[in-house]
């Protein structure tokens, strides 16, 4: 996707995600208040699952943006439909 920013002269680093930001200052947060191992354990990967399901849900958004202002490039063509045919 950075290539494809840049193409557009658009800079990926332009912009910090702040709500992405937050989302790992909860991270840092919950491991300073849980003790045991196990419970640590539980919280970074309920905190990766929060995480990855943000970054999915931004790439979507991005993707479907992207379709609507005629940016896609070719290779996304084929992914362009892949949960409407299921």
């Amino acid at each position: 996707m950075t290539n494809d920013m840049q193409k557009h002269r658009a800079d990926p680093t332009a912009h910090t995600d702040q709500a992405m930001q937050a989302l790992i200052g909860e991270t840092e947060k919950m491991m300073t208040m849980l003790k045991r191992n196990d419970l640590r354990d539980a919280g970074l990967i309920a905190s990766a699952q929060r995480l990855g399901h943000y970054e999915i849900a931004a790439f979507g958004t991005a993707a479907a943006l992207a379709g609507q202002l005629d940016l896609r490039s070719p290779r996304d063509e084929g992914q362009s439909n892949c949960c409407a045919r299921r």
